[in-house]
This record gives C-alpha cells, sequence and structure tokens, in this order.
C-alpha cells in the first residue's frame, strides 16, 4: 500500500515540475510556493526522504526569487528542479522493473538514533548556518573521548526558525537543559553527555526531554590533540579518498568527503571567484595555503554574512604572517579541487573557533523573548 501511495505522489509531483519548467520563472506565484509546500508534505509522510529534500530546497530557491532576494541561485534552482524531476522519473522506473535495491537508495533513508547512556565529548568546531527566511543556527561538532564512539566526530545541529535575527552564533546562548548550561559553556571543556540519542550513520547526536539527558561539565583542560592526527593525511591519503568516492545525477557539485587536520598553515594570498554585482553568483574567497604535507589545498568561503568573520580572520593571517599550527576543518571535494572548509584553529593546545566573533555579548534575554515556549 505505501509503494502504491510513493507511486502515485511521485507521478503528481513530476507533472507538476514539468508544469513548472515549461511555464519558466515568469509564472512563478505564491500558489506555486503552496503547491510545492503540499508536494513536499506529501512525500514526507511516505518517507521519500531524497525527494523531499529536493523539494524543500527547490521550495528555498522559489522564496528567494520571489522576494527578489540576492541569494537566489539560478544554478541551484536548476539544480533542485532536475533532481526532484529525475527521482520521480526513478521512481516510475522501479515500479516497472522491481528493482528493490535501486528503489531504496532512491528512497533515501532518515537518522535512525538510540540511546545512549554515557558519550565523553570535546568541542572541536562550530559552522554557521542560514538558509534565508527558512532556518538559521549553528552545528556543533565534537570529538568523542571513549566508548564505542572514540574518535569519531559528531555532530549537534542547534537550529531555530529565524524570527528576525540573522546572527546564529547568539543561539550559544541558549539554555541547553533545565540545569541552566547554555550551549556556549561547552567551550574549552571536556564534559560528560547522559541519555543523549546518537544515529551511528550521521554521527548525529540530539537530546528529547523525555530521556532526561544530563551534561556534566569538568574542569578546562588542553585539548587532546594527538586525537585527531588521525584526519592528518598525506597525498596519497586524499587520492584514495577521491577515488573511492561515488558520484551520482542526484549530487550537488561540492561534496564532504571526511575531516581533515592540516599542520603548520600559512595563508599566502587570496582572491575572488563570481559576479559581486549578480542576483545570480555570490563571490567566493579563496585562500591559498601552505602547509606541512605540500599538496595544494585551499580554503573557499562564499561572500556571506555567515562568513565574514572566517574570511577577515584569514586576511589577517594572511597580511601579518601569521603561522596557524593546527587548522581543522571539513575537507570538500567541489569540481576536481580539494578545499578545507575552517572548523577550528588549535594553538599550543588551545582551540579557537573562528567563525565566532570577538566582541562578546549575553543575547540570553534576547533569546528568551524571541523563542518563549
Amino acid at each position: 500500500m505505501q509503494k502504491v501511495k510513493i507511486n502515485k505522489i511521485s507521478e503528481q509531483i513530476q507533472i507538476y515540475i514539468e508544469k513548472l519548467t515549461f511555464n519558466g520563472l515568469n509564472l512563478v506565484s505564491q500558489e506555486t510556493i503552496k503547491q510545492i509546500e503540499f508536494l513536499l508534505q506529501n512525500a514526507s509522510q511516505v518517507e521519500a526522504y531524497r525527494l523531499a529534500t529536493s523539494l524543500r530546497y527547490l521550495h528555498i530557491e522559489l522564496k528567494r526569487f520571489l522576494t527578489q532576494s540576492p541569494a537566489f541561485n539560478i544554478d541551484r534552482y536548476v539544480f533542485f528542479l532536475s533532481n526532484c524531476w529525475l527521482l520521480t522519473r526513478g521512481y516510475n522506473y522501479r515500479k516497472d522493473n522491481k528493482d528493490d535495491v535501486f528503489y531504496q537508495k532512491l528512497m533515501g533513508e532518515g537518522p535512525q538514533f538510540e540511546l545512549v547512556k554515557k558519550l565523553k565529548l570535546r568541542l572541536i568546531g562550530i559552522e554557521k548556518i542560514f538558509l534565508e527566511g527558512t532556518i538559521f543556527g549553528v552545528v556543533l561538532y565534537f570529538l568523542s573521548l571513549f566508548e564505542k564512539t572514540k574518535n569519531k566526530i559528531l555532530k549537534w545541529n542547534v537550529l531555530q526558525p529565524p524570527r528576525g535575527v540573522i546572527n546564529p552564533e547568539i543561539l550559544l546562548d541558549l539554555e541547553i537543559l533545565k540545569n541552566k548550561i547554555a550551549y556556549k559553556e561547552l567551550f574549552y571543556k571536556n564534559f560528560v553527555a547522559s541519555n543523549f540519542l546518537y544515529s551511528e550513520k550521521e554521527d548525529l547526536i540530539m537530546i528529547k526531554k523525555e530521556d532526561e539527558p544530563k551534561i556534566d561539565l569538568e574542569e578546562e583542560e588542553d585539548f587532546p590533540l594527538d586525537m585527531l592526527y588521525q584526519f592528518d593525511f598525506t597525498i596519497n591519503n586524499l587520492y584514495n579518498k577521491c577515488k573511492k568516492y561515488e558520484y551520482t545525477p542526484f549530487d550537488l557539485p561540492t561534496s564532504f568527503l571526511n575531516y581533515i587536520l592540516v599542520k603548520n598553515v600559512n595563508v599566502l594570498d587570496f582572491y575572488t571567484e563570481g559576479e559581486e554585482e549578480s542576483i545570480n553568483t555570490s563571490s567566493v574567497y579563496v585562500f591559498k595555503l601552505k602547509h606541512e604535507r605540500g599538496y595544494p589545498i585551499y580554503i573557499r568561503l562564499q561572500d556571506k554574512h555567515i562568513n565574514q568573520v572566517l574570511i577577515e580572520k584569514f586576511k589577517i593571517y594572511k597580511d601579518k604572517k601569521i603561522l596557524i599550527e593546527n587548522l581543522f576543518g571539513k575537507l570538500i571535494l567541489e569540481r576536481g579541487k580539494i578545499s578545507v572548509f575552517p572548523l577550528c584553529i588549535i594553538n599550543d593546545n588551545k582551540e579557537d573557533f573562528i567563525c565566532i566573533s570577538e566582541i562578546h555579548q549575553n543575547y540570553r534575554e534576547i533569546m528568551k523573548t524571541l523563542y518563549k515556549k
């Protein structure tokens, strides 16, 4: 019965995507937005996760177009429009060919969580997130220090609807639990997390009040840098990771490969790519790095407000020729080139969460007002 529903919904979505393609952007209206929302809801109900994700991003781009937002990107819009159509065609292919393995790949899979009694964690990175008019916040990256998740990097998404706020880092002032601990109090300390939910497939953690989660902070201490040496890759390591990565028509041009530790880094130079005045293309700052391993690697940062702190800091590193002892970040493959998205700098065994501004302000009261429950 579920598969019959999926086939029916996929046919409806395919027809609507073809109509949207034929009519073009000139006929897009609020009714279009409502229809995409309706189709997104239907895809989510039948657990077609990949299709629902593509519809969600299509919805975001259409809203940006209607509001004449500079964030609208025609290439991204065409990608997700095509992605939706390909997925619906794939469901029809499965219906005719009974290929269950292919069908499961098309469906995707949501994260499956299990309750973990204890995790010992150390914050290793922060990334700001902002999808205009939809969601904003931070992703916290933790190094797991013991038991079955030891040496893994675990993510914790702290996301909210914007409600007029554009600076994601203010969410760090929100209290996590009833014991008055805010997210920013997790900086520079090991802590024990009890009764957290953990997804092994996604390396994702989250909490639910009914599980009675608890956080016990330890004293500040030096970062256990030796645990990150597993991410200090040679050129052969990187080549093998790129070689093993399997591309499909549904993948974005930018792909996450792994995390990476880059040692003894100097920022040599930077330049920009893209058209700064175009509503279709945001410029990208590209920082060229020199480092211990020697292979070419870059930092690529889109010229958006959530990246301005990072951009300015790396300009300073370049101008003042400051040595970065350890740069930890996400290893990205984009159109055949590798780059690192910075999450943290570690000098003298002390973390610097470089996307956070140095102007420290307590936003807790503002947050309480905006996000009253």
